[in-house]
This record gives structure tokens, sequence and C-alpha cells, in this order.
């Protein structure tokens, strides 16, 4: 009877103990932490960056970072600034994004006197993939196409014009970091295109 009693008496505290924790992470049980404590999250995240010069001249993109010549010159008035949202799946994120850019170009030649303001647009969709995902750093890589429409005023030779051209964009993102605080984070890239070669900011997450 008592060994009744005995295996009645087991079987019921691990009930009670299994009621207790369910649904917990039991990971963090005890204060005990494992390698595997952080699990997968789907999330959306929204964004805002700056990137700085650029590193392409991808299909028109004006604001080189160099004088291509003498009698060249540009100047950026407002850098590529660059909203974003992104929905987050596993080791997987699709990205939405929006940046815009005005640059001041100047061509004083003996054959060719121009300055353009430049007015840009850029739209694109992207996918990262992140290849180590820790609770607070992640660290990634990826590519996004898109298209820029640039609106272009030019004043030169005795008149003016207004014209828009549309041109696709690319960037390849070699490594990008995220730093998680809470819900708040900063973020950082390394990269080639239409962003640049170095391009940060700060992102929120719910």
């Amino acid at each position: 009877m008592k060994i009744i009693f005995l295996i009645l008496g087991t079987l019921f505290s691990n009930l009670l103990f299994a009621q207790r924790y369910s649904g917990v992470n039991v990971n963090s049980i005890k204060g005990k932490k494992y390698k595997d404590e952080t699990g997968f999250q789907t999330y959306h995240q929204f964004s805002l960056g700056i990137n700085l010069p650029r590193s392409l001249n991808y299909a028109g993109d004006a604001a080189w970072p160099w004088k291509l010549f003498k009698g060249y010159s540009y100047k950026v008035i407002v850098p590529g600034i660059q909203v974003e949202y992104a929905y987050n799946w596993q080791r997987i994120a699709i990205h939405l994004r929006y940046m815009y850019e005005k640059v001041d170009e100047q061509v004083n030649t003996p054959q060719e006197q121009v300055r353009n303001k430049l007015h840009q647009s850029t739209y694109g969709l992207g996918v990262h993939y992140k290849w180590l995902y820790q609770d607070k750093l992640r660290l990634y890589s990826g590519i996004t196409l898109g298209s820029s429409i640039q609106k272009v005023w030019e004043n030169g030779s005795g008149y003016n014009s207004t014209s828009s051209t549309g041109y696709g964009s690319i960037q390849l993102i070699a490594l990008g970091i995220h730093y998680k605080l809470s819900n708040f984070g900063l973020f950082g890239e390394l990269g080639y295109g239409k962003k640049g070669l170095l391009y940060a900011g700060a992102f929120y997450s719910i």
C-alpha cells in the first residue's frame, strides 16, 4: 500500500510541476541559461537610417563622392535618408524601403555651364538572412532591388528646364549588425550600391 501511495504522490507532484510551468520557457527556469535559449521570433520592424557617400553610380545616380573632371562639382544638400519596414520571420526578413536625397550638381567648363538640382526618390524591396541570431545581437546579409525616380531642375545656357527619369537600383549587404536594447535598437551595414559603403540608423520593433 505504501508503494501505491508513493507512486501516486510522485505522479501528482509531477503534474503540479507541469501545470505550474506550462507555457514557460524551461530554459530560464531557476535562472539557468542554455545555448538554445533565444528562440526565433516573428516581429515587425520600423527603421530610420542615413547613408554616407555612396560606392556606386548605378544607372544615372548623380551623387558621386569624387570630382569626375576639372570644372565638375556636386554638393549633397540632403543625404540619403531612408525609412524602412521589415517583416521578420525565423531567420528571414522582408524589407520595404523608401529613400530620399537632394543633390546640387554643377558643370563649369568653357564648353558648358550647367547647374542641376536633383531630387531623387528610391523605392526598394529586399531580403535579409540572419546568420547569427541572439537575444540582443544579430548579424545578417542581404540584397535590395528597386527603382529610383530622379527629378532634375536644370539651369544653364540661358534656359531652365525640368525633367523626370527612372532608373533601377541595387544594394548588396555584405554585413549588417543589429543590436537590440529593448524594443529600440541600433544597426549598421557594410555594403555596395544605392545605400553606399556605410549605412546606419535606429529601429523599433513590435
